[in-house]
C-alpha cells in the first residue's frame, strides 16, 4: 500500500464524505498508539505529501526511514532475466537490452510483459515505457535526503550514548 494514498483525505471536512477519512485517520491514530504487543509498524511511500504530520510523529513507527533507491545496472539485468524466463521470451542480451536507465524494477517488469503482450523486442518495448523517476525525480531525491538524514541521526544519536556510557 502507498501510505500517502491511503490518506489523502484525512484532512475531509466532512462535506464531500460524510467525514469518514477523518474518522478512519483517528482511528489509525489510536491504533498506532495502543498497538498490541507484536504488532510491527512500517509503511511506504513515494511523496510525504498529504500525510498528515500526526502521523509522522517520532515513536509511531518501529523503525526509522529509510530509503531504496532504483536497480543498479545488475539488479536490471537480474529483473529483466527472471521475467524473460517466466515468460519464455526471446531475447538476445546483445542486441535486445533496452535503455533502463533511472527504471524501477516495476517499470522492468512492464516492459517485459508489453514486450509479451505485443510479441515484440524489449527494445520496442521500451517505446512505451515513461520512468516514474523522471517525472517524480525531484520528489524522490527529497525522500531519499528525508530517509539518509533521519539514519545519520539515529547513528549520531547511538554514538553520543554510547560515547556518554
Amino acid at each position: 500500500m502507498e501510505f500517502e494514498k491511503q490518506f489523502s483525505g484525512a484532512a475531509s471536512t466532512g462535506e464531500t464524505d460524510s467525514g469518514v477519512a477523518r474518522r478512519m485517520t483517528g482511528r489509525w491514530l489510536q491504533f498506532m498508539q495502543e498497538r498490541p504487543e507484536g504488532v510491527y509498524m512500517m509503511a511506504t511511500c513515494n511523496s510525504f505529501k498529504g500525510i498528515p504530520d500526526e502521523f509522522l510523529r517520532a515513536g509511531r513507527w518501529d523503525g526509522s526511514p529509510f530509503y531504496i533507491g532504483l536497480p543498479t545496472v545488475e539488479e536490471q539485468i537480474a529483473i529483466v532475466s527472471y521475467y524473460i524466463n517466466k515468460l519464455k521470451l526471446k531475447f538476445d542480451p546483445e542486441k535486445d537490452l533496452p535503455d533502463m536507465d533511472n527504471w524501477t524494477g516495476a517499470e522492468i517488469e512492464a516492459c517485459c510483459e508489453i514486450a509479451n503482450n505485443l510479441e515484440c523486442d524489449l527494445k520496442e518495448a521500451s517505446g512505451y515505457i515513461i520512468p516514474q523517476n523522471k517525472r517524480g525525480f525531484k520528489e524522490a531525491e527529497e525522500l531519499k535526503e528525508i530517509a539518509v538524514n533521519a539514519s545519520f541521526e539515529k547513528e549520531v544519536g547511538k554514538k553520543r550514548r554510547l560515547d556518554k556510557a
